[in-house]
């Protein structure tokens, strides 16, 4: 595990240790769930701009699905 250091404004550390003392955890494990979440919104969003990019370049024409509406099975 690596160690960084990262410059925080007067408010937004208040927040942090706000948040970090409701969830009964400390700053580090706060900061790196903050990170994972980030991270991980991060890579859907990219997903996301491939997906649209896709329909773009490949919009979904008339008709396109019908062929499978005989294939779904309703309960």
């Amino acid at each position: 595990m690596k160690t960084i250091s990262v410059a925080l404004d007067d408010s937004l550390l208040a927040a942090v240790d706000e948040a970090v003392r409701a969830a009964d955890t400390t700053r580090a494990a706060f900061v790196r769930e903050a990170l994972r979440s980030a991270v991980w919104n991060h890579r859907i969003q990219q997903r996301e701009q491939a997906q649209a990019m896709g329909y773009q370049k490949h919009p979904v024409v008339a008709d396109e699905f019908d062929p499978w509406l005989n294939e779904q099975r309703w309960m």
